[in-house]
């Protein structure tokens, strides 16, 4: 993986499957210089943190993606963002749709303008990376958030590219 070669990379939702798959490969096969894992469970991270023997090139950022503040901290000196951070288990989102709203389409879009704002190269949203994972629930989501990042790659100044 050339493309991350002396690069940071930032993976949102990075102690969930994805993240620790993630992970695995990047320490494996890039020659990333650092990985900054952002997520909310701080028990998933000192598992994860003993799971890849506290592996220098990894930083922790506990964190939630809804809260703007903290993701551009934690984008600061970023190069490639990595968005798997979403709720996605369709039972708790038919009880708890509001949630679902606040972490999946408001929260990407913390991620967009942090994104944004930290200059980052470019960054992969978690749509394109789990597309199997997309129940037919999500999809209505799916598709604001959507359209919202073709607004915001239209309106950008400053970032590269977003991979849809």
């Amino acid at each position: 993986m050339l493309v991350f070669k002396d690069s940071a990379i930032l993976i949102t939702g990075g102690t969930g499957s994805l993240g620790k798959a993630l992970i695995e490969e990047l320490l494996a096969n890039s020659e990333a210089r650092k990985i900054a894992i952002f997520s909310r469970d701080e028990l998933k991270q000192l598992q994860l943190k003993n799971h890849f023997n506290n592996d220098s090139r990894l930083r922790w950022f506990l964190g939630d993606i809804r809260d703007q503040q903290r993701l551009s901290r934690a984008m600061h000196g970023i190069d490639f963002v990595i968005h798997a951070a979403a709720l996605k288990q369709v039972d708790t989102g038919e009880y708890n749709p509001m949630e679902f709203i606040k972490t999946n389409v408001l929260g990407s879009q913390n991620v967009i303008e942090a994104s944004i704002d930290a200059k980052v190269k470019k960054w992969w949203p978690y749509q394109r990376i789990r597309r199997l994972l997309q129940l037919i629930y999500m999809e209505p989501q799916n598709s604001l958030l959507t359209n919202f990042l073709w607004q915001q790659t239209i309106t950008a100044k400053g970032m590269a590219q977003v991979s849809l």
